[in-house]
């Protein structure tokens, strides 16, 4: 199996950036069982991880993360995969397509989808995910996927706790607002209501 195959050879960055490739093309998650998708998801997790400093594999495993990976239950140890998608951001801060790729994923696999059960983001995560806005920051993507992923760490009162103790996060989402005249696919006046009190 494809799987199977970049396994064997984890080394071979070839070998992972067409396993990868063939994964995102040929499966649909909806058709596909929940082993199957897993195993695909593992596989190209670990691709990103063995080669994190190479562009192409990690976009395109990125891309194919962000397709297959639907929901935090879909994915097995799901803690180090988005330890491995923030290690990937930092390692790769100047790259907006990979920011936009990482950021796209950890709003799939941050969530379960429909519960809202949410994980909880650490200071050190959102510092990667502010550093990605102020470094990209006139990318939309970037900025949309940020705003995104901070919305739905939100759902846990916990989060929100953390992320309002930004000094930093007001001001990029008050410029992300500004810069795109808040054209986002998420609403980022009511992500700003979220936000405590006292950082308004």
């Amino acid at each position: 199996t494809i799987t199977k195959a970049m396994r064997n050879f984890i080394a071979s960055k070839q070998m992972q950036e067409k396993g990868i490739i063939a994964l995102w093309s040929l499966t649909v998650p909806s058709l596909l069982e929940r082993a199957v998708t897993s195993r695909a998801i593992e596989a190209i997790a670990d691709a990103i991880a063995a080669h994190i400093t190479t562009v192409k594999i990690c976009e395109h495993g990125l891309g194919a993360l962000s397709t297959l990976a639907t929901s935090k239950s879909m994915v097995n140890d799901v803690e180090n995969v988005i330890d491995m998608l923030f290690s990937c951001m930092w390692v790769n801060s100047d790259s907006a397509n990979i920011q936009q790729g990482a950021l796209a994923a950890l709003s799939k696999i941050s969530i379960d989808q429909p519960s809202h059960q949410v994980l909880k983001i650490t200071p050190a995560d959102l510092d990667v995910v502010i550093n990605s806005m102020r470094s990209h920051i006139l990318v939309k993507g970037v900025q949309e996927n940020a705003l995104i992923l901070i919305r739905s760490y939100t759902f846990s009162p916990a989060n929100v706790n953390v992320i309002g103790q930004s000094p930093y996060l007001l001001g990029l989402i008050k410029t992300a607002m500004s810069n795109f005249q808040g054209s986002f696919r998420v609403d980022v006046q009511d992500l700003l209501h979220l936000l405590p009190s006292d950082n308004q």
